[in-house]
């Protein structure tokens, strides 16, 4: 009961523990002591934490609910209202009151009462779910919320009480996903309402009219699809009229190219069992079958037409989904301009018939070999599917030379001594651009190439044309079939439990579900093709090469950090020491007491020495580095080698703790080159901080001088720490470390090291106020919201109180400057922060001040 009582404190820690111990003695006998602090305190956080641990104790109520709806604060309602949806189908007074707060002027508590609302069965749920479908409702995420919370269970009270509001007051989006619901997920009664009463009837087609009926025909061919009857369903002359209204439009040499585009939508797609059903009682059935919509639709792709509506027809061909669409598409490519051409490629590739189709059309001369581009050809010619394989090497005259090292050095041989940037951007952005952004110009689909750390002429060139030497996992090219047959391919860029995202050359991306899938593959290769060499001239690509390295951010200018050319050691040793390494990114830097490069944070961090290699040979690599143990696990990538080196960072025992192991061994070309080393993927707290990167003769044994350091381990606990920092006796970096090391005890810290501050000592205040603002500025810099407002609880005084120094360095040179330093605005977080701290809010516009 007494731990209870500990609820109301006014700091977040206090009740985040008595919490915590709460729930874990399941103390139900303590929830009247708990409904005592909920009824007694004003303080938001404290009201929502006491819901939550009545939550957590399974002794909430529907009063102890219906009492916090009634708070003044917006979050303690809406905090309410997510708990109270076990109840809902059991209080009527609880559900008039959570519809009563889904017109509260706070759009947060409009959403969360639509999301509320969806487990209710009553019809005033239904009523209000519609209301929020509106555009009465300004909010794009309340009527996302709603429409999140047609069910099942209110799919048909819902749809009935917005299909009654007028039309002007219907969002045209929300109206389309109730159809969509309605007709595939209603039951048949409901199906028959929607098709009688809801979809229009138009003697003209418009995009209003073919939206909603396509909507119509997929959600019936999909229920169809699933085993439920649609044969049954009344209302089958409508869509019936619909489907010859297309084909008539069509055949009007007067209709207008909107009208056509509709015609396109409704005819140029594969028909599922009703949209078939609906063609067999027209009166021009005849024209309805696939081949004979293909023949109505393929008189578009003929030059006399513009080419927005070719394009439009090229795609209602191809999705019509038979092999008679691809003839035609291939028979009308010599009158097609470029941007139709290119279409028409991608079209005709996406199904293994179609690449048969294409590569004939090509052996008789019908189209130019040099029409594909090297990615196409590539994926031809590596094809799995062996007809298309066997017919592509016959056609295109064999796979590529598999031996690169021969091409690069060829090309290496009859590269122009001097590239031009500007000629370079402009070969970038005609050959580069499909699967590369660099300047705003160009698509997502490769690496990002400004963030490149490696800019060597020689890697580049390397990288270029022998792209699957060293294949980052990220850009590795998978190919999808379907169950129906279509072929995507590309790089993942995103996966779910139910589909996969795959995205293409130029752009383009593919969401197929994963029920779809009748083969996933990668064929271990880049998404970058080989055989560029073949498209660019030695000039065009000397000039990329030339634009790529001449796109290199200029190295940090940091203090004890002087870059500089390393030379070989009398022992034939390179030591790439962090002193003369170029160091770019966002927080990385380098650490002067320390010697090391730190702060290593984001994946845009890298290091990179210029390297003086008087002979070529193999080296062994080694790594001085050190790493907390709860940071290790981050790969590191270190490239320049003629193969990269790839190693996962181990924890050293800690930050201050550092270790010397071979990583492995790579042959490093003569003369100057690049080193650079950076992570691999996103990094997890930090990568490590580096002292040096070691390149040792092969076979060769190497001695690292260890620096002098404690004995003595750093200590752990503030009680401990606060001392340790104003002791002069403890070396300065040491000192430094244990802020750096101790995440979380910034608030325990700086409560120590001020707790005995006398208002009158300004001696011993100036002399503790550097490492208070020491550990001030690494509370910022962490940007932990805890830790954070922990630390707001103890510095910023209470209204009228006097600000001491101190406390203005707390919050002005250390919280505010460090949140800045991330490039985070200071004002809008620490309002976020501050709302779970009314006394605090209270005193901060007078603390500004």
């Amino acid at each position: 009961v007494e731990l209870a009582a500990q609820l109301a404190s006014s700091n977040g820690t206090v009740r985040d523990l008595v919490h915590q111990l709460l729930v874990w003695r399941d103390a139900k006998d303590a929830a009247e002591v708990i409904r005592d602090v909920l009824r007694g305190n004003s303080n938001p956080a404290v009201q929502i934490q006491s819901l939550a641990v009545l939550d957590g104790l399974r002794m909430l109520t529907d009063k102890d609910l219906m009492l916090a709806m009634q708070s003044e604060s917006v979050d303690v309602r809406r905090f309410a209202v997510r708990l109270c949806e076990p109840f809902l189908n059991e209080s009527p007074e609880l559900t008039v009151m959570v519809v009563e707060l889904a017109s509260s002027s706070s759009a947060r508590l409009r959403r969360q009462a639509a999301l509320s609302l969806g487990v209710s069965e009553t019809p005033q749920a239904a009523d209000v779910l519609a209301d929020l479908l509106t555009n009465q409702e300004r909010s794009a995420a309340v009527r996302a919320a709603a429409l999140n919370s047609v069910m099942s269970n209110n799919l048909k009270s819902v749809f009935v009480a917005y299909a009654a509001k007028p039309v002007a007051e219907r969002n045209a989006g929300m109206w389309q996903r109730l159809l969509q619901l309605a007709l595939q997920n209603g039951d048949q009664q409901l199906v028959r309402d929607v098709v009688n009463s809801s979809l229009p009837r138009e003697e003209e087609l418009s995009p209003v009219v073919t939206t909603e009926w396509l909507i119509a025909f997929n959600a019936l061919d999909t229920r169809a699809a699933a085993g439920q009857g649609v044969d049954q369903l009344d209302g089958i002359e409508e869509a019936e009229a619909i489907l010859t209204l297309a084909v008539r439009t069509l055949q009007n040499p007067a209709a207008s190219e909107s009208r056509l585009a509709s015609a396109f939508q409704l005819l140029g797609r594969g028909f599922g069992s009703y949209s078939r059903l609906a063609a067999s009682h027209s009166r021009l059935a005849d024209q309805l079958s696939d081949e004979k919509r293909v023949e109505l639709l393929s008189q578009f792709l003929a030059p006399r037409f513009g080419p927005a509506l070719q394009q439009a027809a090229l795609q209602a061909v191809a999705d019509v989904r038979i092999d008679a669409g691809l003839t035609q598409i291939l028979s009308a490519w010599p009158s097609m301009n470029a941007e139709l051409r290119s279409e028409s490629l991608r079209l005709v590739l996406s199904t293994a018939s179609g690449q048969k189709k294409l590569l004939q059309a090509i052996s008789d001369g019908l189209i130019r070999a040099d029409a594909l581009d090297s990615s196409q050809r590539d994926a031809l010619l590596s094809s799995t599917n062996d007809a298309v394989r066997v017919l592509a090497e016959k056609v295109l005259g064999g796979p590529l030379d598999s031996n690169r090292t021969a091409v690069v050095e060829a090309m290496r041989a009859a590269l122009p001594a001097v590239g031009s940037l500007d000629r370079g951007r402009d070969v970038f952005r005609k050959r580069c651009s499909v699967c590369h952004q660099l300047e705003n110009h160009g698509f997502v689909v490769g690496p990002d190439l400004g963030a490149l750390t490696n800019r060597d002429p020689a890697w580049l060139l390397t990288a270029i044309l022998d792209p699957n030497r060293d294949v980052d996992g990220r850009y590795m090219a998978w190919t999808a079939v379907t169950v129906e047959g279509a072929i995507a391919t590309g790089m993942i860029v995103e996966e779910t439990a139910t589909s996969i995202r795959l995205r293409e050359s130029g752009g383009k991306e593919h969401l197929i579900a994963r029920a779809e899938l009748e083969e996933f593959r990668s064929a271990q290769k880049s998404v970058m093709p080989e055989g560029l060499e073949r498209d660019v001239s030695p000039q065009d690509l000397c000039d990329v090469i030339a634009y790529l390295a001449g796109m290199e951010p200029p190295a940090k200018q940091l203090e004890g950090n002087t870059p500089q050319v390393v030379r070989v050691d009398s022992d034939g040793s390179l030591r790439l020491t962090a002193n003369v390494a170029e160091i770019r990114g966002t927080e990385i830097t380098f650490e002067a007491p320390f010697g090391n490069i730190g702060y290593w944070h984001h994946p845009q961090d890298s290091a990179k020495w210029r390297v003086d290699v008087p002979r070529a040979g193999e080296y062994d690599i080694y790594l001085d580095a050190s790493c907390a143990d709860s940071a290790a696990g981050n790969e590191y990538r270190i490239d320049g080698f003629e193969s990269s080196i790839i190693g996962r960072m181990t924890g050293t025992g800690g930050w201050d703790r550092y270790r010397q192991a071979k990583i492995g061994t790579a042959r490093l070309p003569a003369g100057l080159q690049s080193i650079s080393i950076r992570s691999k993927a996103e990094i997890q707290q930090a990568l490590f901080d580096l002292r040096e990167v070691r390149l040792v003769p092969a076979g060769q044994a190497t001695k690292f001088e260890m620096p002098a350091t404690s004995d003595s381990a750093l200590p752990r606990y503030p009680g401990d720490i606060a001392p340790f920092l104003l002791d002069e006796s403890n070396a300065q970096e040491q000192r430094i470390l244990v802020i750096d090391q101790r995440p979380g005890m910034g608030p325990g810290i700086i409560s120590l090291l001020t707790a005995n501050l006398k208002p009158d000592d300004e001696v011993e205040e100036y002399r503790r106020i550097p490492w208070i603002w020491r550990v001030a500025i690494a509370v910022g810099k962490r940007n932990d919201g805890g830790e954070i407002r922990d630390t707001l609880e103890i510095c910023v005084p209470r209204v009228e109180a006097p600000l001491r120094d101190w406390q203005a360095v707390v919050i002005g040179g250390g919280l505010i400057n460090g949140l800045s330093q991330l490039g985070i605005q200071p004002g809008p977080r620490l309002q976020e922060i501050l709302k779970g701290l009314p006394a605090v809010q209270q005193a901060w516009p007078s603390l500004l001040q």
